[in-house]
């Protein structure tokens, strides 16, 4: 147990927080141990080195665009995400080696996807696959207190769009929707309206937006001057959607008036297909609407959320 887990789970935090304190050249030794850690160590180094390179290529002619673009995949290097999932599993029994087991497999699928990042569109499918699995990882960690639903009909799930966008508000939901002893739901509807757009929605059953949110992006959309009160995930969101479609996009932030946040944001339809890297399982329904969906023991929820969306 300590050298199939114990031992890898302190090299990787270790590697963490090394990078977090500006040794962004330091890299996980490669060693024998289990394929889990073996993958994930892999797609950790890779993720920090495409890191590294990305603010080694920045030129003048693409300043803007590319301090974008570094900016988010900064974002979901997540070191807290990580040291708190990681911190999951080490509080893990040994007797829940499969759960130990399948939450290292997702959070390595979620290094791989951001990993492999190299274009400014990837499949829509890909993209609400990462969302699920970012959803499976959160429910290990808050057993039973949230559900969702991922809907896309068949035929829009090749359809292009920027990466890591649906991720950005799913992880807000989490971070500012779930409520202790409520049943906890996240919507995730993708349809195309009669203006040939991708509409994208996501709402939730908490408490909504505060009035004076709403302000700050409302205010931040007319005004592009960041707000320090606003969190930096929505902010490089809207930037980066205003980089690539230059107008052509449309982001609403309301209330439900049942309750909830929602978020709808409209696309222009690309065709293409999806990145070879990406490609995965056919779907037209992802849910988790069972009670013991996700769940584990109670001992391995936290109290806290993960940064700063």
């Amino acid at each position: 147990m300590r050298r199939l887990v114990l031992n890898p789970l302190h090299e990787l935090m270790e590697a963490i927080r090394k990078i977090e304190s500006g040794d962004t050249a330091y890299r996980i030794p490669e060693k024998t141990t289990s394929s889990e850690f073996e993958r994930l160590n892999t797609q950790f180094n890779r993720s920090v080195e495409q890191l590294a390179g990305m603010r080694m290529e920045i030129y003048e002619a693409q300043l803007e665009n590319e301090r974008t673009r570094v900016s988010y995949l900064t974002q979901q290097m997540q070191p807290h995400f990580v040291l708190n999932t990681l911190n999951l599993i080490y509080s893990m029994e040994p007797e829940e080696y499969d759960l130990i087991q399948s939450t290292i497999m997702c959070l390595s699928n979620y290094y791989r996807y951001v990993a492999h990042i190299t274009d400014p569109q990837v499949a829509l499918g890909a993209e609400l696959n990462h969302v699920e699995n970012y959803f499976k990882l959160q429910q290990t960690r808050y057993p039973g207190m949230f559900f969702y639903e991922i809907e896309c009909p068949e035929n829009l799930r090749e359809q292009m769009i920027p990466p890591i966008v649906i991720q950005t508000f799913a992880e807000n939901t989490i971070k500012h929707s779930l409520i202790p002893g409520r049943e906890n739901r996240i919507w995730i509807q993708i349809e195309e309206t009669p203006e040939k757009q991708l509409h994208v929605l996501i709402r939730d059953s908490g408490n909504g937006y505060p009035p004076e949110v709403l302000a700050q992006i409302q205010c931040y959309q007319q005004t592009r001057k960041k707000q320090p009160n606003l969190g930096m995930g929505i902010q490089n969101t809207i930037e980066r959607l205003r980089l690539i479609y230059k107008g052509q996009e449309k982001l609403y932030f309301s209330n439900q008036p049942q309750g909830g946040a929602q978020v709808d944001f409209y696309f222009p339809i690309r065709e293409g297909g999806e990145h070879e890297a990406h490609r995965s399982v056919d779907f037209t329904l992802y849910s988790s609407l069972s009670p013991d969906a996700g769940a584990g023991g109670g001992h391995h929820g936290f109290d806290h959320r993960d940064g700063d969306v």
